[in-house]
């Protein structure tokens, strides 16, 4: 399972970022979870000007599956800062 973050475009980012993977065993018609925590440093970007990473306010998009084209899961949050 691979969980991709889509950043404002304020943040001139590209799309679609791993941030995080687990590798799940499955048998046939098995299901399971998988538990992502996303962290200050997985919002941010470096920025050049400060020396460091600055985590960016605005809209992410999060993407889950089993791969970068095969995104099944979509969800939005609103990181205020």
């Amino acid at each position: 399972v691979q969980l991709y973050l889509t950043f404002p475009l304020t943040a001139g980012e590209p799309s679609r970022q791993l941030r995080g993977f687990h590798k799940l065993h499955l048998e046939p018609e098995e299901r399971k979870g998988a538990l992502f925590v996303l962290t200050r440093r997985d919002l941010s970007v470096w920025s050049a000007e400060k020396g460091a990473f600055e985590a960016v306010p605005g809209s992410f998009q999060v993407h889950v599956g089993s791969s970068a084209t095969d995104l099944r899961l979509h969800e939005t949050f609103h990181l205020d800062l």
